[in-house]
């Protein structure tokens, strides 16, 4: 579990989803590390730091990532093509992160999503760990 205090107001709006900062909290810093300042909701408890750190924010901030489709297109060689295809037709889950990828256009897709976990371990599949981790790499997305 990995929780980072620059990510403190994400962890904080996990924990109470539906607040919006500078609004309903405040949160400060004097070198010591985040913390709130004001707190305007009488009707939603005010979480601890220790709460706060709870919150795995590295998994956070991975299942947030995006990318657009055109990116991750733009890697392929020939070679990862041909190898694509050939797994399509054993992977299902490949086969619809395929056609997602082919008709996602400008829409950023979320690497968070079912979907694309599936999809993305049928590809790793098809090309190899090394190559599915150059692509990730290159248009930026952890996987």
């Amino acid at each position: 579990m990995a929780y980072h205090p620059k990510d403190f107001v994400l962890a904080l709006l996990t924990l109470r989803p539906g607040l919006v900062a500078n609004i309903d909290f405040e949160v400060s810093d004097h070198g010591d590390g985040p913390f709130i300042s004001r707190w305007e909701r009488a009707d939603v408890a005010q979480p601890t730091v220790a709460e706060i750190e709870t919150v795995d924010t590295a998994v956070l901030l991975q299942s947030q990532a995006r990318f657009v489709a055109r990116d991750m297109l733009a890697q392929l060689t020939p070679d990862d093509y041909a190898r694509i295809h050939a797994a399509i037709a054993t992977s299902a889950a490949l086969g619809l992160l395929w056609a997602a990828l082919l008709g996602q256009g400008e829409a950023p897709i979320s690497v968070g999503s079912d979907r694309f976990r599936q999809g993305w371990a049928g590809m790793a599949s098809a090309l190899g760990n090394d190559r599915a981790h150059a692509i990730a790499s290159a248009i930026g997305i952890p996987v």
